[in-house]
């Protein structure tokens, strides 16, 4: 069996709620990290919290011509965020293999700001001509209700903002950002949350 009980905001155990579940076995998962053995044996560069490759918006890991989705690159909840994934790497190794790539004048890195644990991908390095925008993918730190997930440019001004009526670290957040938004000048961006304004 199993004992369970519930911890106060100091994660002290609270004695009256403890409670004995008799069973045969318990399967808990915790602490999940991409599959990062091979990305590891090939010297990519992991992110310290995804604990996958670093990648640019078309999932390109920092070593040309390797790209990662899906469990590899971080953990996700759905399948369908996988499949999601599966497809922007599909397209962009067709662009790859063609040599139709541009770059940047520089690369425009993605910042975690405040209440954001990590962001995917961490920069956006090329111009694609008709490209309207680019798939984000993100977790918070805690939990939130009422707020946004806004991007802001280098100066702090607004770039574009999403509400969102609850964002939970357990569950992954994703978003556009619209290509018509990355101007050259741009060094970084950074996305955090931000409380909804009262009206």
């Amino acid at each position: 069996g199993v004992t369970v009980v519930q911890v106060d905001k100091n994660l002290q155990v609270i004695p009256e709620t403890k409670e004995e579940i008799s069973c045969d076995t318990i399967l808990l998962s915790v602490g999940l990290i991409p599959e990062n053995e091979l990305t590891r044996e090939a010297g990519i560069k992991l992110d310290p919290v995804t604990r996958g490759p670093i990648v640019n918006e078309n999932r390109e890991t920092e070593v040309e011509g390797i790209f990662a989705c899906g469990n590899v690159l971080h953990v996700h909840d759905l399948a369908d965020f996988v499949t999601e994934e599966g497809e922007i790497v599909g397209r962009a190794v067709g662009e790859y293999l063609k040599r139709n790539i541009r770059f940047r004048s520089r690369s425009i890195k993605i910042v975690p700001g405040d209440n954001i644990a990590y962001v995917v991908p961490q920069h956006i390095d090329f111009l694609v001509p008709g490209r309207k925008k680019i798939k984000i993918f993100m977790r918070v730190k805690k939990p939130a209700e009422n707020t946004r997930i806004v991007f802001r440019d280098d100066k702090g001004k607004m770039l574009v903002s999403y509400k969102k009526a609850i964002v939970t670290p357990g569950e992954m957040v994703s978003v556009y950002l619209p290509e018509i938004l990355l101007e050259d000048r741009l060094k970084n961006i950074t996305v955090s949350t931000e409380e909804e304004a009262k009206e």
